[in-house]
């Protein structure tokens, strides 16, 4: 359960919207017959309804930009065979939640590999589920959404503005699939993203997480050499091989298909 829920960057162009937020507030509360829609129990002092303990925690997530799949899965949900392959790198992740305070203390983050459907995302979105409920905030961006939200900023300088809270702001930063957004873009959108991944890496040293196909000692080729220089520096890179879906897959099978 998300302790609080962490606002501590605001964003016109990254949040929430009143459409995502009027269906957890349907799925959630409206035909609540605890609280009857209102949220809270008792009448002379405040405790909240367990709809609005729900609601908070989905929103923290939605904040979070975390994608709806992954909002609901837990590391239970990983196939058995994959947590026996990945054993040692799972264990290495788990680590690495355990420590947050010194990962933003230090500026130490995550370069995680593999090929597609060895689970790099999900486990990034563990990962900041887990920031989350610890207290932090935390934001999950597409590289390609940070590269047309780029080509938006040097049009727009309230664009440019959110992109630097967004990048330089929020505690724990993912940045999926990073080998895919670099390749052939203006010069413009790597002079906008280059100093801000630069400020919070070196400057700031925040923590940045980040999931990639390209291995870290060839990551240079597609994201240039002044960014693989700070990953180089300040990301561990851990691999990942096989495929996490199994299981997932054989729960939603048997939701549909068995008597």
């Amino acid at each position: 359960m998300i302790k609080k829920i962490p606002l501590r960057f605001e964003s016109d162009r990254f949040k929430v919207s009143i459409d995502d937020i009027h269906a957890m507030q349907q799925k959630y509360c409206v035909d609540c017959t605890v609280c009857n829609g209102t949220g809270i129990l008792g009448e002379e002092e405040f405790v909240k309804c367990i709809c609005l303990i729900r609601f908070n925690n989905a929103y923290a997530l939605a904040h979070a930009h975390i994608p709806p799949a992954f909002r609901d899965l837990t590391k239970q949900n990983i196939d058995p065979g994959f947590q026996q392959e990945n054993a040692e790198n799972l264990n290495r992740v788990a680590q690495y939640t355990k420590q947050h305070a010194k990962a933003l203390e230090t500026g130490f983050g995550l370069f995680i590999q593999g090929g597609n459907g060895t689970g790099k995302s999900f486990i990034a979105t563990l990962i900041l589920k887990r920031a989350l409920e610890d207290g932090y905030s935390g934001y999950f961006v597409l590289m390609s959404d940070l590269v047309d939200a780029s080509f938006a900023a040097l049009r727009d300088p309230e664009v440019k503005r959110d992109l630097e809270k967004v990048i330089q702001e929020t505690d724990f930063l993912v940045v999926d699939e990073i080998d895919k957004g670099f390749q052939d873009q203006h010069d413009n959108v790597q002079r906008i993203l280059l100093p801000l991944f630069k400020k919070r890496c070196d400057y700031l040293k925040k923590p940045l997480i980040v999931t990639s196909n390209v291995m870290k000692s060839d990551i240079a080729h597609t994201v240039g050499k002044t960014i693989a220089a700070m990953f180089s520096e300040r990301l561990a890179e851990i691999t990942f091989t096989g495929n996490y879906r199994p299981q997932i897959l054989g729960q939603l099978e048997s939701e549909f298909f068995d008597d």
